[in-house]
């Protein structure tokens, strides 16, 4: 019995010890590592033999609390190395949805429903296996010297993840980083913040948000009429571009530069610094269209059931014909219409049978290629639209085609052979690929290239925002400064709608200068305002 019960509690180690791609220890020692929450669940499941209470329901609550070790430190390793934020289990479960929608959105609905109801069994399969595992070690502790040396081993174990911190904590350490502890810091730190009591929060914010407004003209009149584009690129950030790769990047900006001068358009560029990090895009959106610093889900959801009057609303009223396109969104979203959207252009609105690409199934150039048809020059008022990129999104694993003749594009075999550039990247190499940042290059150079040449076949007077959302959700390697913010670029056809931008964040050029501060992107709104919310001069 004694051979069976080392066995359970080594295979129980492996379990709770398992290292994560992404986690900084070595492989093979991070195995080897003792788990102070193994320590802990031994010692209770001693306790539990001795008095000898409900044996089949023990090992079945220790088969949960073990299985809820990995995935913990799923969410607490995770969210800093790519998110660049702590883990808030309150918060961040919210976004489980989307990413079960992460994983499964290029099957079909059958094969999503076989996926997760394979989950689900695989899941059970693995609960089950861990209760027997249990049952092992609790008929092995029935042994009295077993159950005293465990209980005295387990406890020194446990004992010693207390003395050491994260700041002595090595790669070479005896001890795994307990996810024990771990839970109880996030629960004392959830309990004592504010944003525990999200609505309050909100509340605030909005009311503040509305007193700014009050005081703000907001007829945009200074527009003059023109269409104004928000082009939100995805993972469009400073911290990989404004670090190793920033010498290429504005190389490219300069080229775009010279292109769109020579078509008649003027450019005007800065940073602004959105609340979330690595993702959270929705959230990106509604913060520079609110006004209201959005930086998790239930803010988000405060936001929406709020009296809110985004950017979308106000032009709205004033005249403008407001439109959200998404070719990512695969159902109905009737968020949209709380932000002050009329008309929703989803991923059911396209007619695309090309290669499916590994995010919004459509390159971006195919998306807006549709704007162009279908939006653009065929309304009398002018004209407000969003647009939320697609083709930079993690995992970066292909790059379309890109045709400088924009008539080719809706041709139906346009995108239906080999992309321009692809890797053998997906969201189980994601984490520690090696070419996973030239990757992330490439499809962000697709996606400028894509911005600007579809600025260049406006004809109508019109002001193009070209803006990032978030970060890319990857380990890059300069975490100091402004390392968050994203860039801004502001085109029009008409130098004169630059002009009250300049000084309030922006510059004139197409490269944002490195040494300018960002400012918030919750302040977009009340800028855009007092620059374009007045009678026209």
């Amino acid at each position: 019995m004694s051979g069976v019960w080392l066995l359970a509690v080594l295979v129980l180690q492996l379990v709770t010890a398992a290292p994560l791609p992404w986690e900084s220890a070595a492989r093979p020692a991070a195995w080897l590592q003792l788990s102070p929450d193994l320590a802990f669940l031994l010692c209770v499941q001693c306790i539990l033999v001795r008095v000898k209470k409900a044996p089949r329901l023990s090992a079945a609550a220790l088969g949960l609390l073990t299985a809820c070790i990995p995935l913990y430190r799923f969410g607490e390793t995770l969210m800093p190395t790519f998110y660049g934020k702590p883990f808030e289990p309150w918060i961040d479960l919210l976004e489980l949805p989307g990413l079960v929608h992460l994983l499964t959105h290029r099957h079909s609905t059958t094969a999503q429903a076989a996926i997760l109801g394979g989950t689900v069994l695989a899941c059970a399969l693995g609960l089950w296996l861990l209760a027997r595992l249990w049952r092992c070690v609790l008929t092995g502790c029935a042994a009295p010297r077993i159950a005293v040396a465990c209980l005295v081993g387990t406890q020194a174990i446990f004992a010693a993840s207390f003395l050491v911190t994260e700041a002595t904590r090595s790669e070479r350490s005896l001890l795994r980083p307990s996810m024990l502890r771990a839970a109880c810091d996030d629960l004392a730190s959830t309990l004592s913040t504010p944003r525990w009591h999200g609505d309050a929060v909100v509340r605030e914010r909005v009311q503040a948000a509305a007193e700014e407004l009050s005081r703000a003209p907001q007829n945009l009149a200074g527009l003059a009429g023109a269409d104004v584009y928000f082009l939100i690129i995805e993972s469009y950030g400073r911290g990989v571009i404004g670090h190793r790769a920033r010498p290429l990047y504005e190389t490219w900006l300069q080229e775009h530069e010279a292109a769109l001068a020579a078509a008649g358009w003027h450019a005007a560029s800065g940073w602004i610094a959105p609340s979330v990090r690595g993702g959270g895009s929705t959230l990106a959106h509604a913060e520079m269209l609110s006004g209201i610093d959005v930086e998790d889900r239930r803010v988000f959801d405060s936001l929406l059931a709020s009296t809110v009057r985004t950017l979308a609303a106000i032009a709205r009223d004033a005249g403008y014909h407001t439109v959200d396109v998404q070719p990512a969104m695969p159902r109905a979203w009737p968020e949209a219409k709380a932000l002050g959207f009329v008309e929703d252009v989803f991923q059911s609105a396209f007619t695309y049978h090309g290669r499916a690409y590994h995010w919004g199934v459509m390159p971006d150039q195919f998306a807006l290629q549709h704007v162009l048809a279908t939006q653009v020059g065929k309304r009398e008022q002018p004209l407000f639209l969003q647009y939320v990129g697609v083709t930079s999104h993690a995992p970066f694993s292909m790059v379309p085609p890109y045709y400088d003749d924009w008539s080719r594009v809706a041709a139906p075999d346009a995108f239906a052979g080999e992309p321009a550039e692809q890797w053998d990247i997906g969201w189980t190499t994601y984490a520690d690929h090696p070419q996973v940042e030239d990757a992330y290059l490439a499809t962000i150079r697709y996606c400028l290239r894509t911005a600007f040449g579809f600025a260049r076949q406006l004809q109508r007077k019109s002001l193009v925002v070209v803006v990032g959302d978030h970060q890319p959700p990857m380990p890059y390697p300069d975490r100091a400064g402004r390392i968050y913010d994203v860039p801004l670029h502001l085109l029009s056809n008409d130098a004169n709608l630059l002009t009250p931008m300049l000084g309030l964040g922006l510059h004139a050029g197409l490269v944002p200068d490195s040494t300018q501060a960002s400012f918030k992107a919750s302040r977009l709104l009340f800028r855009f305002l007092r620059a374009y919310g007045k009678e026209a001069r």
